[in-house]
């Protein structure tokens, strides 16, 4: 039989990190997959929290980030890679598009790299 993955996509990111069902997805083998890693700046006001956080923004991220010659989006989707996440960055922007694809393939075979 072959060997069979599964995973399950959820909201998550520095400031959501979805404690319990990582624990419990890890204990079925179920992998996560986060989307909003970069939080939800753009999302509609009715579907926000009274005070959202503003990630890209955020002190300790813009420290690490210039800490380690890093953009803030590189340094949230890094944090998120290192917990064995599968990370889905989205992006309004069409030029950050591309960065998107660049940062998953360099994920993918282990690089940080300078890109933004």
């Amino acid at each position: 039989m072959a060997n069979k993955s599964f995973h399950i996509q959820v909201e998550c990111n520095v400031s959501f990190q979805q404690k319990k069902l990582r624990s419990t997805m890890a204990r079925l083998g179920v992998q996560l997959m986060a989307y909003a890693p970069l939080g939800s700046p753009n999302r509609p006001a009715h579907l926000h929290l009274p005070d959202p956080p503003h990630l890209l923004d955020d002190p300790h991220v813009v420290r690490i980030s210039r800490k380690y010659a890093r953009s803030p989006a590189q340094v949230l989707i890094r944090f998120l890679l290192q917990l064995g996440f599968i990370v889905i960055p989205k992006s309004v922007k069409e030029v950050r598009k591309l960065v998107v694809v660049v940062i998953a393939a360099a994920a993918a075979i282990n690089l940080f790299i300078l890109v933004f």
